[in-house]
């Protein structure tokens, strides 16, 4: 067992166990963002060339269902920044638990202090 913020006992075992899950999930919205983003790209240049036609611009809205697609993009980008946010708070306890102190955490990754003792303190989300 090692202590990891306020003193709390954890056992660094569980918190790789836990980076190694947040790392699977971070993968996953990672393949996930540039699949939306196409789909984005593509409405894009359906609207870009109906535009250019001089057509309705009305008669898109069935066919390219944007709050769909904008519901889709929304979603992967916040899935990727949940991700990478719950493996830089395990990757953070699990250096502050081997012995690293918060500023040296900090320093390695060029953020505050003040920022590394959240994240460690923070709970799993």
């Amino acid at each position: 067992m090692a202590r990891t913020g306020r003193g709390h006992e954890v056992s660094i075992e569980k918190l790789r166990k836990e980076y190694l899950a947040a790392l699977d999930w971070y993968d996953g919205a990672a393949a996930e963002l540039p699949a939306a983003l196409q789909a984005s790209n593509h409405s894009l240049a359906v609207v870009r060339e109906h535009a250019r036609a001089g057509l309705p611009m009305n008669e898109l809205l069935a066919e390219l269902e944007p709050d769909r697609r904008r519901s889709r993009l929304s979603a992967a980008i916040d899935d990727l920044v949940r991700a990478r946010h719950e493996a830089q708070r395990s990757l953070y306890s699990i250096l502050v638990a081997e012995g690293m102190s918060m500023s040296d955490v900090a320093r390695a990754f060029g953020i505050s202090r003040g920022l590394v003792s959240r994240f460690v303190n923070e709970q799993k989300s």
